[in-house]
Order: C-alpha cells, then sequence, then structure tokens
C-alpha cells in the first residue's frame, strides 16, 4: 500500500503542478497519504486482517492514480511524443491488475494469478523509467528543471 499511495503522490504532484505551490499545499499532499497509511496500518494491525479491506483500498487508490495519469497523456497527447507511454502503461497495469483482482488456483501448481500479476508488471518498470526520463528531459529543455541529466 505504501508504494501504491506514493505513485499516487508522485502522480498528482507532477499532473497537477504542485512544485509551484504553497508549502501548506506541498504538506498536505504529503500528509493526507502519510496519515492514511498510518490508519490503514493500523486498522489492519488491529485484530484479524481484513483482506477484503485491504484490496478495496488498494484498488481505489490505484486507480485514482491511472485517472490522473490517463488525465496527462490525454491532456499532453499531442505536445509531448512520449506521451503515449504513460497511457499504455495505465492499460497495461489495469489489464495486469485484473491477474489480482479475479485470482485463479494455480494452473499445475505452477503458476497461479497472483505470480502473473508480478510478470506482467516486470516489463512495465522500464516502460516507466523511459517515460519519466523523457519528461524530465523535456521538462529541462522548457526550463523548467534545474540541471542536466547528461
Amino acid at each position: 500500500m505504501a508504494a501504491i499511495l506514493f505513485g499516487a503522490v508522485v502522480a498528482v504532484e507532477r499532473v497537477f503542478g504542485f512544485q509551484y505551490r504553497s508549502r501548506l499545499e506541498k504538506l498536505a499532499l504529503v500528509a493526507i497519504p502519510t496519515l492514511f497509511y498510518a490508519c490503514h496500518v493500523t486498522y489492519l494491525s488491529l485484530g484479524s486482517f481484513d483482506y477484503g479491506y485491504n484490496m478495496i483500498a488498494g484498488v481505489v487508490v490505484g486507480v485514482s492514480s491511472n485517472i490522473v495519469w490517463m488525465y496527462w497523456a490525454l491532456k499532453n497527447w499531442r505536445i509531448r511524443a512520449y506521451a503515449w507511454k504513460v497511457a499504455f502503461l495505465v492499460i497495461a497495469i489495469s489489464a495486469a491488475m485484473a491477474l489480482e483482482l479475479f485470482d485463479f488456483p494455480p494452473w499445475k501448481w505452477i503458476l497461479d494469478a497472483h505470480s502473473l500479476w508480478h510478470a506482467a508488471t516486470i516489463p512495465l518498470v522500464a516502460l516507466f523509467y523511459s517515460f519519466v526520463m523523457d519528461d524530465i528531459r523535456t521538462e529541462i529543455k522548457a526550463g523548467k528543471g534545474k540541471q542536466s541529466l547528461d
């Protein structure tokens, strides 16, 4: 859940330009998810672990993050040639998430939905890295970055 929340914070910060916001807004961007995470972990730690709640919370945060990234991709489709990468990532991650949500028992005691979910996400890391690097280079060329990557 921490990684999913952090990803959502990064998406909101990047898409809505929190680097240009007030100190209070920046604090809220970090404090609200941190408080949610603390409450989430506390709730799951008291009594029995509620897998259903944990899954729903993860899906809600993940889908919210995907919506933010898709908004960015659609907004930037014509002006940033690499916008397709994040749109593809949203679609691919959503498809891979279906493996996690619609679990099935192991096939021949070898592969199950959870293992395929993890396998499906492996190649997406390289594509996300490529998107991030393209975006950073574009921001630096536009004068929004503070230093060179090369």
